[in-house]
């Protein structure tokens, strides 16, 4: 037995923000069924390196595993009243369209909530449901996100570009907390018999990711400047990051100068100044 075996989730959500998070909790035992439009999810030909995986995206296969799918045209009225009757034995509903979207076709929080009236209803999105960004419409996207929360200023050496981490790592810490509110959601439901609604965005996750720089720049009052060594964090002294050696690159963390200096049996280090 799975810790989630007899949940039912019905999942409206593509790319990777919501698919990674259901496939976690299918993973824990969920039964979780995907609904796509009637082509399919548009990820299943996102080409990685160029290349498909016999037919199908090597994203779309990461993120979809343990699930059962159904396609449908969402604005169909027999469909809509197909997925409300769906949704009445469910557990949980989770979709990150842009805000709003699902609501306008009927399939909202309060549609599924007539339905069944405990029911856990997860919109994952950009920006918030209700922020300026949202209201103007605005993508929201790993990178775009990377960039406004101020995590790609923070990556690489001083004269490098903003630098974004090598993967969507916005989209899979949020994809976590995704889960995460989800499972307590559930045992919420479980101890005071309520359902409720869950929120989760990419940019609130990405400020969230970055809390001992934040705090560090907002209480610290300093401006912050990238070291041109590449120091791995902006809070830390060196040496903390990846450094250029004459055979290629090392990765040093955690080790006082000392240490280096009587691993590579140069004591002028010991006399350099770490914050610099």
């Amino acid at each position: 037995m799975q810790a989630l075996d007899g949940i039912r989730i019905l999942d409206f959500t593509q790319m990777m923000l919501g698919p990674y998070g259901t496939q976690l909790l299918a993973d824990l035992g969920a039964d979780v069924i995907k609904v796509e439009r009637p082509e399919g999810e548009w990820e299943r030909s996102l080409e990685m390196m160029g290349e498909l995986v016999g037919g199908e995206s090597a994203a779309f296969l990461a993120m979809n595993r343990n699930k059962r799918s159904v396609a449908v045209d969402l604005k169909d009225p027999l469909v809509r009243r197909a997925l409300l009757e769906l949704g009445a034995g469910c557990d949980v509903i989770v979709e990150n369209f842009r805000p709003g979207v699902l609501a306008r076709l009927g399939l909202g929080y309060e549609d599924f909530r007539a339905v069944k009236p405990d029911i856990i209803f997860c919109s994952g999105s950009g920006w918030g449901q209700d922020t300026t960004f949202a209201r103007e419409n605005r993508p929201g996207q790993d990178l775009l996100i990377q960039a406004m929360s101020g995590l790609a200023a923070s990556t690489g050496r001083r004269l490098d570009p903003p630098t974004p981490a090598g993967t969507a790592i916005v989209d899979h810490a949020t994809a976590l907390m995704l889960a995460n509110g989800i499972l307590a959601a559930l045992l919420a439901r479980n101890t005071h018999g309520i359902g409720q609604k869950v929120e989760v965005d990419l940019y609130s996750t990405a400020i969230a990711m970055q809390c001992q720089e934040i705090s560090t720049f907002v209480n610290q009052k300093k401006d912050y400047e990238r070291s041109e060594e590449g120091i791995g964090q902006a809070w830390l002294s060196a040496p903390f990051g990846i450094y250029g050696a004459r055979d290629g690159w090392i990765a040093v963390a955690m080790a006082p100068l000392a240490a280096i200096a009587e691993a590579v049996g140069d004591d002028a280090l010991l006399d350099m100044d770490a914050w610099l």
